[in-house]
């Protein structure tokens, strides 16, 4: 018996935001396209979004994650 393909994710888009650099992936989970945002800064990475539905979706809760880091005692979002 053969094995499934393997699903390899794609980065669709990378960009600078206040000095981190947001890249976000592309990817498939149970014939849905989901979107990830891994966050870069110069003393590491994290996973920031492990799941969206839609690329703007990914971007903005992207953004959020690295405006909660720069400013902790900020406004509180709601994902």
């Amino acid at each position: 018996m053969m094995s499934p393909e393997p699903d390899f994710p794609q980065k669709v888009l990378s960009f600078s935001y206040r000095s981190w650099t947001l890249e976000i992936i592309q990817g498939q989970m149970e014939d849905q396209t989901i979107f990830s945002v891994w966050a870069s800064h110069s003393l590491g990475s994290a996973i920031a979004v492990p799941r969206a539905t839609s690329r703007e979706q990914a971007i903005r809760w992207g953004k959020r994650y690295v405006d909660k880091r720069l400013n902790p005692g900020g406004p509180q979002y709601q994902f």
